[in-house]
Order: C-alpha cells, then structure tokens, then sequence
C-alpha cells in the first residue's frame, strides 16, 4: 500500500547558473517542453544542450534535459536511443544535485514505461522524491496518479489530479484520468463530465 502524504516544503532556492546567456536559454527551453509537441522538444532538446556546453554546472538545465529526452523517448521517437541519454543526464543532474527534482521525476518516467517493465514500485518511489522536494511539480502528480490510477488506488489518484489540474486547469489527460476513475467506480454520470470537453 502507497501512502501519500503532502510535503509543502519549497524547492530549495538555489541560484540557477552565474551565466546570463544560458539563464535566458534554459528559460526558453522550458517553455518549450511545456508546449508538449515533437518539435518544440527536438527544440528544447536543442537548447538545453547548448545550455550545459555554456554551463556545464547547471543542475537544473541538465534535470531539464533528462525531461526533455524523456519525452522524446516515451511519447515521440520510442525507437531512438533516447531514454539511454536521458539516464546519463539523470546521473549528471543527481550528481551535481541529488535532490533535483526534475531528473527524480524523469526517473519515473522512465522507469514507468514500456521498454522497462513499467516498474511501478521503483518509479513512485522516484515520483514520492520529486514531489517531496516540489509538491507543486504537476507532472510528477500527473504520473503518480496514473500508476495509482493503474493500481487500483483510486482515491489517492483523484487527489494528485485534483492537485495537478490547480496547475494546469485545461490539462486534457488529467480530465481524462478523472473520467477513467469516475468509470471504474461506475459513476457514469461524472464519467460523462470528464469525458465531454475531450469528446
């Protein structure tokens, strides 16, 4: 059993990189990833890597990447080595910082996929870590729920799409995770709900 339990400690504050061009770079990059496309993740990808040639210190930009290959690797390109390069950012990312959360959070996506057995055990406990460090990290909630959603754990699935969807209100597949555990329960109605701004 998986209890879940809020941390409402801040990320701790940490100054990013002392290098004003990779600052700006690394910002542009992030949005980028939240943008959710191929492109704009080949983008990011991009970026993120000039980032670290400039500044081969900065925790963040290389958490970030870890994210960036991880999406390439789970949701556009399955077949490129993708997820292999995404493990070794992890390991720079942990080295540089080992509680950022960023590279915990790519763990579990990794971790939680096809090509590695979906591991749910191993990947809540990478997700547990991100979210301890940052509760607010919506796609660390976002993937919680749905290997709780997966586990039969419907009721702590519900939260963290409740406390994922406070963040990004418009987020289709939190709505459609929603309607999932509304279905299961056999709550057609709010099934429904969930489902008809997608439908």
């Amino acid at each position: 059993v998986f209890v879940l339990r809020e941390n409402r400690a801040e990320e701790p504050a940490r100054p990013p990189t002392r290098n004003p061009a990779a600052y700006e770079l690394y910002l542009r990059a992030v949005d980028r990833l939240v943008q959710l496309s191929k492109f704009d993740a080949e983008m990011a990808v991009e970026m993120l890597t000039e980032v670290i040639n400039l500044d081969p210190s900065f925790a963040d930009a290389w958490g970030r990447l870890a994210q960036a290959y991880t999406m390439m690797g789970t949701l556009f390109d399955v077949d490129a080595p993708w997820l292999e390069r995404a493990e070794e950012a992890i390991g720079k990312t942990l080295e540089l910082d080992p509680v950022q959360g960023d590279a915990l959070c790519a763990r579990a996506q990794i971790l939680w996929s096809p090509s590695r057995g979906f591991q749910n055990r191993a990947a809540l406990r990478a997700l547990n870590a991100s979210l301890k460090i940052n509760p607010a990290r919506d796609v660390a909630r976002q993937y919680r729920a749905a290997i709780l959603l997966h586990l039969g754990f419907y009721e702590d699935a519900e939260r963290d799409l409740s406390q994922a969807l406070l963040a990004k209100p418009g987020y289709i597949l939190a709505g459609l995770s929603r309607g999932l555990i509304a279905h299961y329960r056999e709550d057609y109605r709010w099934a429904q709900i969930c489902f008809d701004p997608v439908l």
